[in-house]
C-alpha cells in the first residue's frame, strides 16, 4: 500500500500480494472468446500481432515482463487484432475488449478474484513511473483500469451476497 491508507497502488513489484495479483503482469490464466490467455499482459501484447503470426500465440501464453517485451517485437501498425476484427489501438472497441479480458480474469481465476475482494473498500490506483503523469494514454488508461477493477469488485460482491439473501 502507499502512503494513503485508503488506496492500494496496483504494481507487479509491490510488497502487497493483492497488488501483485491485480497487476496485468500476474499469471492468472483465463479464457476469452475461446482463447486461453496466461495473463492480461499476454492479451495486451499478443493482440498487437496479426492473426496467424506465431508471435501472437506465444505471447498469449506469457505473463509479466516477458509478455511486455514480446509485444515490443510485434510490427507496429496502430491496430490490434481479435477474432477476425481489426481495431484501432486505444479505440473504444479496443478498450472494451481489454475490459472483457479483465472481467474474464477476475471471474475465472480464483486467486485473482480473492485478491480483488480482499481489497475491501480501498480505492485502487495505478501510479507507475513514466505513465503516472499521463492518465489518458496507453491501451487502457490507468483511471479506467482502476475504475473497471472496482466495478468488477462490486459485481463480485453482489453475486456472492445474492445467494445468501435468496436462501
Amino acid at each position: 500500500m502507499n502512503a494513503n491508507a485508503q488506496e492500494l497502488n496496483i504494481h507487479s513489484r509491490a510488497k502487497d500480494e493483492r497488488s501483485k495479483k491485480l497487476s496485468n503482469f500476474a499469471k492468472c490464466p483465463f479464457e476469452l472468446d475461446g482463447v486461453t490467455l496466461a495473463s492480461i499482459e499476454g492479451l495486451l501484447q499478443g493482440i498487437k500481432y496479426q492473426e496467424g503470426d506465431p508471435g501472437r500465440e506465444k505471447t498469449f501464453e506469457m505473463s509479466g515482463l516477458t509478455a511486455k517485451v514480446s509485444g515490443r517485437k510485434a510490427p507496429w501498425t496502430g491496430m490490434v487484432y481479435w477474432k477476425g476484427e481489426t481495431l484501432q489501438f486505444g479505440s473504444e472497441a479496443h478498450r472494451a475488449l481489454l475490459i472483457r479480458g479483465l472481467e474474464a480474469k477476475f471471474t475465472q481465476s480464483e486467486d485473482a478474484k480473492a485478491a480483488l475482494l480482499a481489497t475491501g473498500d480501498l480505492t485502487l490506483v495505478h501510479k507507475l513511473g513514466r505513465m503516472a503523469g499521463k492518465p489518458g494514454q496507453g491501451s487502457l488508461p490507468n483511471g479506467r483500469f482502476c475504475e473497471t477493477l472496482m466495478r468488477i469488485r462490486d459485481q463480485l460482491r453482489a453475486t456472492e451476497i445474492a445467494p445468501i439473501l435468496n436462501a
